[in-house]
């Protein structure tokens, strides 16, 4: 089990032993707030889409299929309204994984319930990193892919820096960018195998999951099925950018850890920013 903050740099492959070391450690507790919560959010897309499916509606092969004449404005909009709540719960849960994986790196504990009421409390400015990473990676995506897949990668560990450091707003997307810099191949090489594992995961589900029979049948298969990439696979790649986190500081700063924002008197201090970025921070 890894315990404290490596002191020397490791190799790609270390680095991804080592995330899946922290998520094998705290996994067990981690899921006493994940799971609670996924199924909470799952349990409401299941109701909403049952509910708002117009009726005589049937499943085929995992899609949804309406009477002639029948309207869908009901059950596109329960469908908008479920996207937004899985979003909102799940950077809840991404800043609550990376809450404890990140205690856990520098040989803290962190019990889930105090590990949530720290998300909570800074939940806007985690949610504001989250929407700035998305928009960037995905301006690059459509511009140019490649542009995409270094955003990604240069932005990777942008959510530890804020729930870690305490740096929040565009603030965070610049140390991470410079943390990465210099070593964006090794930091890709880092989170490929669990990147391949969620995708991996989440076609093989969506195959075994494409039912058909009742509107029900469908959407609770579809929230089981997320419910396991949600609880087990998303937390080893937030695991594994905690782990590239403390290497990259590692090899910038001599192996010296930041203070957790916890432990700290003040935050890191960030190069002053905006009202909006202070406030979201």
């Amino acid at each position: 089990m890894p315990k404290g903050q490596p002191t020397a740099p490791l190799p790609v492959m270390g680095v991804v032993r080592r995330g899946l070391g922290l998520w094998s450690e705290k996994a067990v507790s981690l899921w006493s707030v994940l799971v609670p919560l996924i199924v909470a959010t799952q349990l409401v897309g299941v109701l909403a889409t049952v509910s708002a499916a117009p009726a005589g509606s049937f499943a085929q092969n995992g899609t949804i299929y309406i009477l002639p004449g029948s309207s869908t404005s009901g059950l596109n909009a329960a469908h908008l309204l479920f996207v937004l709540l899985l979003t909102l719960v799940g950077v809840l849960c991404a800043g609550v994984s990376l809450r404890i994986f990140s205690e856990a790196a520098q040989g803290h504990g962190e019990p889930p319930r105090a590990a949530l009421g720290f998300v909570a409390r800074r939940f806007g400015g985690l949610l504001w990193v989250s929407l700035l990473v998305g928009v960037v990676v995905a301006g690059g995506f459509i511009a140019l892919v490649v542009p995409g897949v270094w955003a990604m990668v240069a932005l990777s560990v942008a959510l530890v820096v804020f729930v870690v450091e305490g740096v929040g707003g565009f603030a965070a997307l610049r140390r991470s960018r410079d943390l990465v810099r210099g070593r964006w191949w090794p930091t890709f090489g880092a989170t490929l195998p669990s990147a391949l594992s969620i995708a991996a995961g989440a076609f093989l589900i969506d195959t075994t999951t494409a039912v058909s029979g009742g509107i029900a049948k469908l959407a609770i298969a579809r929230a089981v099925g997320s419910l396991a990439i949600q609880a087990v696979l998303v937390p080893i790649g937030t695991a594994t950018s905690v782990a590239i986190y403390h290497d990259l500081l590692t090899r910038t700063q001599g192996g010296h850890a930041v203070p957790s924002v916890a432990a700290a008197p003040a935050p890191v201090a960030a190069p002053p920013g905006s009202p909006g970025d202070i406030w979201w921070s």
